[in-house]
């Protein structure tokens, strides 16, 4: 029986769509920061940022706590105007 590689390994497809509009994202650096810390959160598979419409986007697995997610992009020196979740309709992988 071949053994599963990373090569033949499904993509991850995101479950749930976390979408923030924030304020005081202005900069390149900026949409790093958001990148890199919001990724970390539990459950986060992608995470997109854009200055040009203020606008941070999380792809996850699972619905996420919403207060987790406003804290962690608050800690970045964001103000958030708002959030929406919408699920995927993608099923589980397994």
């Amino acid at each position: 029986m071949p053994s599963s590689t990373a090569a033949n390994a499904r993509p991850v497809v995101p479950r749930t769509i976390t979408v923030l509009s924030v304020r005081g994202m202005d900069c390149g650096r900026c949409e790093k920061a958001a990148k890199a810390r919001l990724k970390a959160l539990d459950g986060v598979i992608k995470v997109t940022a854009r200055t040009l419409t203020g606008e941070i986007t999380l792809g996850s697995e699972h619905p996420l706590d919403e207060g987790t997610v406003r804290a962690a992009t608050e800690t970045l020196g964001f103000t958030v105007i708002a959030l929406t979740v919408r699920n995927t309709g993608a099923a589980s992988a397994g």
